[in-house]
């Protein structure tokens, strides 16, 4: 390769060398599952992802550690869910990773649109979370 040319990052060499998680989330893998979670906390924060999707991969260490710091049984709590599984079609995602909350149960939305992050934006995720912490009682 000539010094003229530029050599991109691919996301799979961006990955940690290490493919042990150091922090691990709770994983809904049911509906059952989800409706309990959704109603004993007043803030969840759920991750879409699938096992093939590189992006998801990248974040999904960014998220537990998020996990770590946000989850406060029956106040906030930050789980992941495959899309495979087919528990989200009711959900209007436009790609993956995505990032959905639920407030009190109910789908966080402004004016009746759902509020999604959509991407790996971890930090946009982390100001929602905040606000939703500071506004909740």
């Amino acid at each position: 390769m000539s010094r003229s040319q530029k050599q991109y990052a691919s996301f799979r060499s961006l990955a940690p060398k290490d493919n042990t998680p150091k922090y691990t989330c709770v994983e809904i893998e049911d509906l059952k599952t989800r409706k309990k979670i959704l109603s004993e906390n007043m803030i969840v924060c759920i991750d879409l992802w699938a096992p093939w999707c590189e992006p998801c991969k990248l974040v999904s260490p960014q998220f537990a550690e998020l996990a770590q710091q946000y989850n406060q049984p029956g106040r906030c709590m930050l789980v992941k869910e495959n899309v495979d599984l087919e528990l989200t079609r009711d959900f209007q995602i436009t790609g993956i990773p995505s990032f959905i909350f639920y407030v009190k149960g109910n789908l966080l939305s402004n004016d009746k649109n759902p509020i999604y992050v959509v991407g790996g934006n971890i930090k946009e995720v982390q100001k929602i979370l905040d606000d939703l912490l500071q506004r909740v009682k």
